[in-house]
């Protein structure tokens, strides 16, 4: 490897660690900020490739892409999950996050059930990609109580 290579790589680790520091200050931004921020950081997210195809021998770069996007994306539906306390706030943030969800993992079907919300329940995500199954194909299931949406 030469220095530009580590270069580059030290260069897309401090974007990496930028972004998620913006994830982070979600829950303290006033509605209006908020949902601004949501969005910007929507175009973040999106702007990271799809999940590269399993069938097709996949580069470490491809992978290590995808990784950082899952990062950020689990990143995300914690702080707003997890941090977010007002009820008006959290509820903008989640329909937020149900619109988005299409664009945030394009992939066609999404499922983890490894992330927990603040009563360490399981919570499972699942979705289909928008082109296949419309906007109504999301959910998040199993154990958030309507009154903390």
């Amino acid at each position: 490897m030469n220095d530009s290579d580590g270069r580059g790589k030290a260069e897309e680790a401090q974007l990496h660690r930028l972004q998620l520091a913006l994830i982070s200050t979600v829950s303290s931004l006033p509605q209006s900020l908020m949902l601004r921020c949501l969005d910007h950081i929507r175009n973040l997210i999106s702007a990271y490739p799809r999940k590269p195809d399993s069938s097709v021998d996949v580069n470490d770069e491809a992978t290590a892409k995808w990784e950082r996007k899952t990062e950020l994306v689990e990143a995300l539906f914690h702080e707003i999950l997890e941090k977010i306390s007002d009820q008006d706030l959290k509820g903008a943030a989640m329909s937020w996050w149900y619109r988005n969800l299409p664009m945030l993992i394009p992939e066609q079907n999404i499922v983890r059930s490894d992330l927990k919300d603040g009563t360490g329940r399981t919570i499972e995500l699942k979705g289909k990609s928008p082109t296949e199954a419309g906007n109504d194909s999301l959910s998040l299931s199993g154990s958030v109580p309507q009154s903390r949406l």
